[in-house]
């Protein structure tokens, strides 16, 4: 559930020296002992100078924008102060040889030119056969506005139609995360189906106001209830007809919302969780480890370890935690398996004991879903894929399904997908790092399926 940087692009200058020499894209590999990182500059000429904004694929970054870029002499230093870290390099034909430092550590790294940009085949172009509205959302309750866009299809109408509800971590409306635009593709699939579509910036994300910081699920969920309450007003939306669908934490707000409003006519969940919160990131920490090859008696003991500090969190305040920190990691890595685990796994684990948490951690790592799942009454699609590590589809998928019918509720359907990630795109392992590199956004299955399924639970 990590998100990115979004995509920001901003002017920075330099010397007057002939834009051809150092625009366009360049990329190469930044070796750090046995890590490799993909890095792309992309050079742009401006006014006053250059633009420089900074890939690397495979953190899930994008579009980073540089504090200051110079060049002078076929000497080029660009430096992000955000990141404290500098590039210098010369430019040697179709080569940009040069050293890369974030903080105290110098790396080598040797750009060539290419053709770097992102493939992403899907990602809906104009001209569009339906219409698009910028709209705002007003949830009173918390006084906050949200900016969203709201398609739909063209005729007469009314339409049946859907909210999108993103997953974690500050979003825009397009849900965009590692170089991809999940809620566009969605929205633009459904909407050629005859499907209006309402999508929003996150509170305190986009152009929406708001506290994302502040905020919990249960905000989230009174958001998400907001812009269901504004699109079925419409009145080119059909009444009794509308639905929310949402993704990873939003596949948990739908039945939250549908549990508070039974006007909520359908949901569609993606990779949501129905698991406790700190159950969730417990099988997320496993899942990922094992995908990365970790033993599986390592992954045990961190597991174990990262247990049994949710355990004291819940216990102790977080200013007790920081202050015994070094006498609790006697008790956290005693003899055995947790004392072999490596140094940076047993200081990540201590850093996360010390960590203070927000409200939205305290709350997501508490958050039971199974009594919203239970007293949601309308029908529902639950779906995921095989290889997400993220929510596990056989645990989450069976207890979303468990739950349902123990709660009276037999219009549910449940589907895993083969070989798809937590973005539902085909995948090799699930990993995180694959995302980005994946072409496809959503996979095509996937997305007819929806428009197939809610166009005859809506008829």
């Amino acid at each position: 559930m990590k998100k990115i940087y979004g995509a920001v692009f901003a002017l920075f200058f330099a010397g007057s020296a002939a834009a051809q020499g150092i625009t366009g894209d360049w990329g190469g590999t930044l070796k750090a002992g046995p890590q490799s990182l993909k890095i792309v500059l992309h050079i742009a000429a401006a006014d006053t100078g250059y633009a420089v904004t900074m890939d690397s694929p495979d953190q899930g970054a994008f579009g980073l924008p540089a504090s200051s870029a110079v060049y002078r002499s076929e000497e080029l230093t660009v430096e992000w102060d955000e990141l404290k870290a500098v590039f210098t390099g010369r430019v040697e034909g179709d080569s940009l040889k040069g050293i890369f430092m974030q903080g105290m550590f110098p790396l080598a790294l040797n750009l060539g030119r290419g053709d770097f940009a992102l493939r992403r085949p899907q990602e809906p172009k104009p001209p569009f056969p339906y219409r698009s509205e910028e709209v705002r959302v007003e949830n009173r309750k918390d006084s906050v506005t949200l900016a969203g866009t709201l398609t739909v299809p063209e005729g007469r109408g009314p339409f049946p139609a859907v909210v999108l509800v993103t997953g974690s971590g500050p979003q825009n409306r397009n849900e965009e995360i590692w170089g991809h635009k999940p809620f566009a593709v969605i929205a633009d699939y459904l909407t050629r189906r005859g499907i209006a579509v309402l999508r929003y910036d996150d509170r305190g994300a986009g152009a929406s106001t708001g506290d994302f910081a502040a905020a919990t699920t249960e905000d989230f969920t009174r958001d998400a209830l907001s812009a269901f309450g504004y699109l079925s007003a419409r009145p080119e939306i059909a009444r009794g007809k509308v639905g929310i669908l949402g993704h990873s934490e939003g596949g948990t707000i739908v039945f939250m919302a549908a549990a508070r409003n039974p006007e909520v006519a359908f949901v569609v969940s993606l990779a949501g969780c129905a698991q406790r919160g700190d159950s969730l990131l417990l099988m997320q920490n496993r899942a990922i480890l094992t995908v990365r090859g970790m033993p599986d008696s390592s992954v045990d003991a961190y597991v174990g370890v990262l247990r049994d500090i949710f355990r004291l969190q819940e216990r102790y305040p977080p200013e007790f935690l920081r202050s015994h920190r070094d006498s609790l990691a006697g008790v956290l890595f005693p003899e055995g398996p947790r004392a072999s685990l490596p140094a940076p796994m047993r200081r990540n684990a201590l850093a996360v004991l010390a960590m203070r948490q927000g409200a939205w951690m305290r709350f997501f790592k508490r958050n039971d879903p199974e009594p919203y799942i239970r007293a949601a009454r309308c029908p529902v699609l639950a779906i995921n894929g095989t290889k997400d590590v993220q929510v596990d589809a056989a645990i989450n998928l069976g207890l979303i399904r468990k739950y349902a019918s123990e709660g009276g509720n037999q219009r549910v359907t449940v589907k895993a997908y083969e070989g798809l990630n937590h973005l539902f795109q085909h995948a090799e392992t699930g990993a995180a790092g694959e995302y980005a590199l994946i072409e496809e956004t959503v996979s095509p299955e996937v997305l007819e399926d929806i428009a197939v399924w809610i166009l005859g639970t809506a008829r």
